[in-house]
């Protein structure tokens, strides 16, 4: 152990096997099929030889280079900076367009610098805000201390396009995918199997489509006057019962014209779905207990963030909350830290928080188990539809 650019690091002499010339940064594998003239014999060169990042060898990841070793041509033994728990502050080279303490780094094949996440095994996040995607160089990362829960596939999705850290950053993300008992959560990007909802509803006209295109989308679509399309997952989220919980998703709407339709995307109250999430003419949802977003069809590129209890006339806390684009993307969520409600839009924290004052009153669904709910309910015979690209929901 030695103390390294302000961080405690931890070095490691290694046999660089190939021909090219290093520079500080760069990444490197063990040379784990290294037979050392006997496949069947242990051989200590398995955990000494290095070499440039390939196909077979990603999960073998060593460290990367030194900067005393900048400028040496191999084969050569020289020192590696190795990945840590603690993730030490370490120079390594890259070839990403990097945000502080958002970008993940992965060792990809054929390549000494390290890419995006999608493109081989997470082992390093970006400490600076530097942009190296046109001149590949230095970024300084957090080496080793990858929470793996957050890496999400960037498939067709800029930085505000996929999960808000801000958000997210709050929940035990791997626990809650691989616990049954660590809570409520729901993850679905419809492109795996088993993520469809546990109950759906369709009127005559409406239809719903799943996983359309490569990047998994579900759409649910209608053409009829007061036909509904709805749909749930059984997610229990109990609203103020002083558990943090977070819901986002990312949605786009097809028809953003007036008098065309309304769309509702939130927590509500689980019911066997009938068409009566969203009352007939779309200018309110049906009684019941919601918190959420809804585009109600009076002002078709207009969402607001609501809140509805049973009984009570609707509260829309936050009116024009997100002007939108016909058949264009958007992402919107909540984070409920056990007092309030922040809303996100596009992965920013937006107006006015629900506060506790506001989830104490009589109009807010107080005491309330909902669940991820989506509905969509047409005021025209023209096509109307709402596509879902992904929906994250968490409560420990």
């Amino acid at each position: 152990m030695v103390q390294y650019s302000d961080d405690k690091v931890s070095l490691k002499r290694v046999y660089y096997e190939g021909a090219d010339q290093l520079l500080e940064g760069y990444a490197l594998c063990y040379n784990r099929d290294n037979i050392d003239g006997d496949a069947a014999a242990a051989s200590a060169t398995r955990g000494v030889n290095v070499e440039q990042p390939a196909a077979g060898n990603l999960d073998d990841f060593a460290g990367v280079v030194h900067a005393s070793y900048a400028g040496v041509t191999g084969p050569a033994w020289i020192d590696l900076l190795l990945p840590a728990p603690w993730g030490p502050a370490i120079n390594v080279y890259t070839d990403q367009n990097c945000t502080i303490n958002a970008t993940l780094l992965s060792v990809q094949p054929g390549s000494y610098a390290l890419g995006g996440a999608d493109d081989g095994r997470v082992v390093a996040k970006a400490l600076q805000t530097i942009d190296r995607s046109t001149t590949n160089g230095l970024v300084q990362a957090s080496l080793g201390a990858v929470d793996l829960s957050t890496v999400v596939s960037a498939v067709s999705r800029a930085a505000t396009a996929l999960p808000t850290a801000a958000i997210w950053d709050n929940f035990p993300l791997e626990a809650l995918r691989t616990s049954k008992f660590a809570g409520a959560f729901l993850e679905a990007d419809f492109r795996q199997a088993g993520e469809a909802p546990d109950r759906t509803f369709t009127d005559t006209t409406a239809d719903i489509v799943e996983n359309a295109v490569s990047i998994g989308e579900y759409t649910i679509l209608t053409s009829a006057d007061n036909d509904e399309g709805a749909c749930q997952w059984d997610v229990p989220i109990d609203l103020d019962g002083g558990n943090r919980w977070g819901f986002e998703a990312r949605i786009k709407i097809l028809n953003i014209t007036d008098a065309r339709g309304t769309v509702a995307l939130g927590l509500g109250f689980p019911s066997a779905l009938a068409g009566d999430v969203i009352a007939d003419a779309g200018a309110a949802l049906t009684d019941g207990d919601f918190v959420g977003f809804v585009r109600f069809a009076a002002d078709g590129d207009i969402v607001d963030f609501i809140y509805d209890e049973g009984g009570q006339t609707t509260n829309v806390h936050d009116d024009d909350y997100v002007t939108v684009a016909a058949d264009t993307y958007f992402t919107v969520g909540m984070y409920y830290n056990g007092a309030t409600i922040q809303g996100y839009v596009n992965g920013v924290a937006t107006g006015t928080a629900i506060s506790a004052v506001d989830i104490a009153a009589a109009d807010f669904p107080t005491a309330a188990i909902c669940v991820p709910t989506l509905a969509i309910k047409g005021d025209h015979v023209d096509d109307i539809s709402v596509t879902l690209d992904w929906i994250r929901v968490a409560q420990p």
